[in-house]
């Protein structure tokens, strides 16, 4: 068996003294797509957090592509450039990570930092620009984009150095049904059959989104792991949801 993407073993993790994970033993495969689920203050997005190593565990032991993921091991400038390489991650909100003038630069600022060839660069960030519907908004500033192209341009930005891990907290999050729909769409494409070495990690309550990109779906609920399987066992798992809060209870 394939070792998995990551390994968490009772992972706690707390914000002044609030529990965000108790306790989190929890695999996330290789190759797969798999949502975390859960309503809001479950965990998805520390976990998504400490998966990134934007943040490290209090106690427990975290495991990313083989290795221990420690503030230690990530000290060592080699080893932090490694894993920054192999896996990407996309926040909530896109404005968190767009700084460039234009769409272009943030497209071409990943691979300027790894030293690619300018033509290369240029080639690949055309190449993006057009899968993601982008080409006419090259020039453009990002702050002057909407929510739903900010959300490409944001995750075009970190495709483009080609990540063995995509993680994404709320990837459909504040966008409106086309854009949800193209959000959906880019990932349905990049992360389908045709790339079975790539793995997707993404946060979410949103149950529609779940059915049309997930293979594998992970539930939180006050910070723990309390299902995993398959999309369709647990999406029909009607008591589970409305425990977790991701369907409201039956009234009367």
């Amino acid at each position: 068996m394939t070792d998995p993407a990551f390994r968490l073993r009772d992972v706690q993790f707390s914000y002044r003294g609030h529990p965000a994970l108790t306790g989190l033993d929890l695999d996330l495969p290789r190759g797969r797509r798999t949502a975390v689920l859960g309503a809001n203050g479950s965990g998805k997005s520390t976990l998504l957090r400490l998966l990134d190593a934007l943040q490290f565990a209090q106690t427990g032991r975290v495991e990313a592509l083989g290795q221990p993921l420690t503030e230690a091991a990530l000290r060592d400038d080699a080893a932090a450039i490694a894993f920054r390489r192999r896996v990407g991650f996309v926040f909530q909100n896109p404005d968190v990570q767009l700084f460039c003038p234009t769409v272009f630069d943030e497209l071409a600022f990943g691979p300027l930092q790894m030293h690619w060839p300018r033509d290369r660069i240029r080639a690949r960030v055309a190449a993006l620009l057009a899968d993601f519907g982008l080409t006419g908004l090259a020039d453009r500033p990002p702050h002057r984009l909407s929510g739903g192209e900010k959300k490409r341009v944001a995750l075009a930005s970190v495709l483009i150095l080609d990540p063995e891990v995509l993680l994404l907290d709320e990837p459909t999050a504040a966008l409106d049904p086309q854009a949800s729909d193209d959000i959906v769409a880019a990932l349905q494409r990049d992360f389908g059959a045709a790339n079975p070495a790539r793995t997707l990690i993404f946060s979410t309550h949103d149950l529609d989104v779940v059915a049309r990109i997930a293979d594998h779906v992970v539930v939180l609920e006050d910070g723990r792991a309390v299902a995993a399987g398959a999309p369709a066992e647990l999406l029909a798992d009607t008591a589970l949801l409305q425990r977790c809060r991701l369907l409201p209870a039956r009234s009367g």
